[in-house]
């Protein structure tokens, strides 16, 4: 025999306008057997009844009435049992009364146009937050990580998501305003009219439910877009590593390899740096002692990055975004008139930055930068255009 189900659950898609059309839904609801036990900020909890005609009443919550986990004060419940009706449960938008033979409707809280479209104004607030960031962070997309953004398909889907997520709370937010002219100041009380809000309701709910977890995450992800480029891998998995420019290799090594890649643009960032540890004898006045004292002796060190794109734009657009980043460490970028230079790498443009001993070679959809202990000879940058420029197809 099929055991009898005694609870129920179903999306709570009611919000502060919606005061009478919860009341509706109740008394619905208590009618098919089901009566109200719980009202949450997700689900409405019902209990198994015998099917009978009740009446309820939706109170707006307000804090001078409740205290923790909505509860509501004695004086507040008495107010209302004074007047035949009895408390069923509430949350921070509705207090649930069950009236009980009352006849009329007891007043209802006022809401304030504050109290109504709180959730849309930390919104509206966390939109402009992002927004100032994009626009005066250094490390945003629309600066210096241009290359980053572009060239990685996930930080792009990111955005659309968000794009998408922000028209929607705008729309949401236009018709709550239509909603709120309607049902407070025009007071139409059409039940059906406002049941045609129910959609919007349940899509609004689910959009700020996830909002401000998406804000953040997409703010860590603008503010920081670099993040980790990857994690320690093999030699082998390098394009090109030390040993193809005979660079003696220590007792100590690591390699770093990161591709990303967009509809727009491709990027490879790898790194190949050995290095030994060195043991120093230091003596300890206070315990008289010696002990030992470790440090890493840099022996040699390659890294290079290349950015490739068939767009002219997005190319002149990243070679800006790296030009900016040397300028804003003031840096000297010194760009090369040198014909030899030029038709030895094969490039368009040449750009050196002595302080950091890199170089900025720029073809027409193209651009690598490199530095390291290697001497830029005919024979090694045959190599690095042979290995690492052809590199980033994948």
């Amino acid at each position: 025999m099929k055991k009898e189900k005694k609870k129920l659950k179903k999306f709570n898609s009611f919000d502060l306008l919606d005061a009478e059309i919860l009341e509706e839904y109740l008394s619905k609801m208590a009618l098919e057997g089901w009566i109200i036990s719980d009202i949450g900020r997700t689900f409405l909890t019902f209990e198994k009844s015998t099917p009978k005609v009740i009446k309820f009443f939706a109170d707006i919550t307000t804090n001078d009435l409740v205290g923790d986990n909505y509860i509501p004060t004695t004086d507040y419940v008495n107010h209302f049992k004074e007047k035949g009706l009895e408390h069923v449960c509430g949350n921070d938008d509705f207090q649930i009364f069950i009236k009980n033979g009352v006849k009329g409707t007891p007043e209802r809280r006022k809401l304030k146009f504050t109290r109504v479209f709180k959730n849309e104004f930390s919104q509206l607030i966390s939109i402009i937050f992002i927004f100032l960031s994009l626009l005066l962070n250094d490390n945003s997309f629309l600066h210096d990580s241009f290359i980053t953004f572009i060239s990685d398909k996930y930080i792009i889907l990111c955005m659309i998501f968000g794009g998408i997520i922000v028209v929607l709370n705008l729309l949401s937010t236009i018709l709550k305003i239509d909603k709120y002219i309607k049902v407070v100041k025009i007071n139409n009380d059409n039940f059906v009219h406002r049941r045609n809000f129910k959609i919007r309701d349940i899509l609004s709910k689910v959009i700020n439910s996830n909002f401000i977890f998406f804000l953040m995450t997409l703010s860590i992800t603008l503010l920081n877009p670099n993040g980790d480029l990857g994690g320690y891998t093999s030699k082998n998995e390098l394009p090109v590593s030390l040993e193809d420019f005979d660079v003696e290799i220590q007792e100590i090594r690591q390699c770093d390899l990161k591709k990303t890649s967009s509809p727009f643009a491709k990027y490879m960032y790898g790194t190949d740096d050995t290095y030994k540890e060195v043991v120093t004898k230091v003596y300890d006045e206070e315990s008289n002692s010696y002990y030992d004292e470790y440090s890493e002796e840099y022996s040699a060190s390659l890294s290079y990055t290349v950015f490739q794109s068939k767009s002219d734009k997005i190319i002149n657009k990243a070679l800006d975004s790296i030009l900016r980043s040397y300028d804003k460490f003031a840096l000297d970028c010194e760009k090369l008139n040198d014909a030899r230079e030029l038709k030895k790498w094969g490039a368009k443009e040449i750009y050196t930055i002595n302080t950091w001993d890199e170089k900025v070679i720029v073809y027409s959809d193209k651009i690598l930068k490199i530095s390291g202990d290697i001497e830029y000879n005919e024979k090694n940058i045959n190599i690095i255009k042979d290995k690492v420029l052809n590199g980033v197809n994948f």
